[in-house]
Order: structure tokens, then sequence, then C-alpha cells
């Protein structure tokens, strides 16, 4: 079940990406078989993630419309 999260959260992280950016693949979330140096990998990659997703279509106001920066 979190081995299928966590590859759509690549997939989609990959759809994100910028034409002609090589994307480099997350560590899978494994099962109880890994190897430690796995899970670790698994860890490191997912501890400091961060998204390329665009969330802007939640924002309540459009920044770019204020009369200044202050505002």
């Amino acid at each position: 079940m979190y081995n299928k999260l966590f590859q759509t959260l690549d997939h989609e992280e990959e759809q994100e990406e910028e034409v002609g950016t090589k994307h480099v693949y997350a560590p899978l979330f494994g099962d109880a078989q890994t190897s430690k140096e796995q899970v670790y990998a698994f860890y490191q990659y997912w501890e400091y993630f961060a998204t390329n997703k665009q969330f802007t279509f939640a924002d309540l106001y459009d920044s770019r419309q204020a009369p200044n920066r202050r505002i």
C-alpha cells in the first residue's frame, strides 16, 4: 500500500519537472526483506523532500494584483 503511494508521488513529481530534466527515481518503500541500506536510502530521500507541484489554485488572493509588497 505505501510502496504504491510513494511511487505515485514520485510519478507526479516527474510530471512536474521541466522538459529535458533527467528524473531521479525515488528509492522504493521496501518490505520485510529490504536491507537496512535500502531503508536508509528511502528515508534519506524523503526526509528533506520538497515538491515541484504548484498549488496556486488554492490561494485565496492573487498576490500579483496587490498594489504594493506590504499588502
